[in-house]
């Protein structure tokens, strides 16, 4: 018996499609249980704590500001180019004997920019002043975008007074004066948590004869954001999952005399589609990114599979093929695995 009279290497569509059930079981499941996890990678700005040592150097006993930032709303949260702008209050809490109003109006941020500030409203509390701006403010955060699009955020924000040494004024604030009221459930993301570090900020300046180095009060404000929409994820997966179940047909076509272009044809479609669906990927993913996002690696390992089938089509009449029911189900598990094994990797 030949492998032209009866063809054991043609493979009943019916089979394609449950082990095509099965990879996907496999991976909506690992994805599932991914996103249950929290796992920003985006760095953290250094904003070192104050020690006894380093109040011990810079000279005895700052005066301490109470500093406070709620954000009411976010007038653009675009976590794809790093764009975000807010309108919310700033405010502080601080001795006037001491530290003056004036003082605090040099105030910035770090990583942004105040677009629009109101005059101050102030009250006194006993022998503390409180004073209050409401602003509209820009910023960016350092970001990592190599669990794209299956990542998690932290938005970092740096309130600091550059020109004062934090031997003359510190910066306080506590986890409760810090709040972000808006629910971002719409726009595909949820507040997990947030973190406030005080402390300060080291800079050096090289002169000609020496590296003066100076340390500035500062307070880190950290929002941590779980990706909540799965729409970006579905958007490039299912496509990519079709074109590999295109790939996976070319073996249900028979193995009989002027077929072997149809199952060519099955897998260089795919190959094709993959390629051309590279730009939508590229246009949907951050920008100006040169590292490997994990939907990068998955873009390769589909095509990598879908090159792999059509090499094994040029041996159609090799006795490999005879195995075609193994390597239909080896094939589909080999995915799976290895998609799980790319979500794994991001943990490291």
């Amino acid at each position: 018996m030949t492998v032209s009279e009866k063809s054991p290497a043609v493979v009943r569509p019916g089979f394609v499609i449950g082990c095509f059930a099965v990879l996907n079981f496999i991976i909506w499941t690992a994805t599932w249980h991914y996103f249950q996890l929290f796992l920003p990678l985006d760095p953290v700005p250094d904003v070192k704590r104050f020690s006894t040592q380093i109040l011990h150097a810079l000279g005895g006993k700052p005066e301490r500001v109470t500093v406070g930032l709620i954000i009411d709303s976010f007038q653009n949260f675009d976590v794809l180019h790093n764009n975000f702008i807010f309108n919310g209050s700033l405010w502080f809490c601080f001795d006037p004997r001491v530290v003056s109003a004036e003082l605090l109006d040099s105030v910035t941020l770090v990583n942004g920019t105040v677009l629009e500030r109101s005059k101050p409203y102030t009250q006194l509390l006993g022998d503390k002043l409180f004073m209050e701006y409401h602003i509209r403010a820009k910023f960016s955060s350092p970001m990592s975008y190599s669990g794209f699009p299956y990542d998690d955020h932290r938005l970092s924000l740096i309130i600091a007074h550059p020109s004062i040494s934090a031997g003359e004024m510190i910066l306080d604030c506590a986890s409760s004066d810090f709040a972000v009221h808006e629910d971002l459930e719409n726009s595909g993301w949820q507040e997990h948590s947030r973190v406030v570090e005080a402390g300060y900020l080291e800079s050096q300046v090289q002169t000609p004869y020496t590296i003066i180095k100076t340390v500035s009060p500062a307070v880190l404000f950290v929002m941590n954001f779980r990706r909540t929409s799965m729409r970006m994820l579905t958007t490039l997966v299912i496509p990519m999952l079709l074109m590999f179940l295109t790939a996976m047909f070319s073996f249900s076509v028979p193995l009989e005399a002027g077929m072997k272009n149809f199952r060519f044809n099955f897998a260089l479609a795919s190959i094709s589609g993959l390629i051309a669906f590279r730009y939508v990927i590229e246009s949907q993913s951050p920008p100006g990114v040169s590292y490997f996002m994990i939907s990068d690696k998955l873009f390769f390992l589909f095509l990598a599979v879908c090159v792999l089938i059509f090499f094994l089509h040029l041996t159609a009449r090799m006795p490999i093929l005879r195995y075609a029911y193994g390597m239909v189900f080896s094939l589909h598990m080999l995915v799976g695995c290895l998609y799980i094994a790319i979500l794994m990797g991001s943990l490291s």
